[in-house]
């Protein structure tokens, strides 16, 4: 549950391929992110680099 005007952030494996982390086929890119939680009501807010395997993105809950 995120309340009114909260944040979301979803850190995820790079889609690309290799260790560590899950196989490729199930990461998810940013675009990919963005797509599942936009029907909820998130907009993205930003997309930071958390090292060479990982993201974060941000997303804000829209009124």
């Amino acid at each position: 549950m995120v309340k009114p005007l909260g944040t979301l952030a979803v850190v995820e494996f790079k889609k690309i391929n290799g260790p560590p982390g899950p196989p490729l086929q199930i990461r998810l890119s940013p675009a990919e992110t963005e797509a599942l939680l936009e029907p909820f009501g998130f907009v993205r807010d930003r997309v930071v680099d958390i090292g060479p395997f990982n993201y974060l993105a941000r997303f804000n809950l829209r009124l």
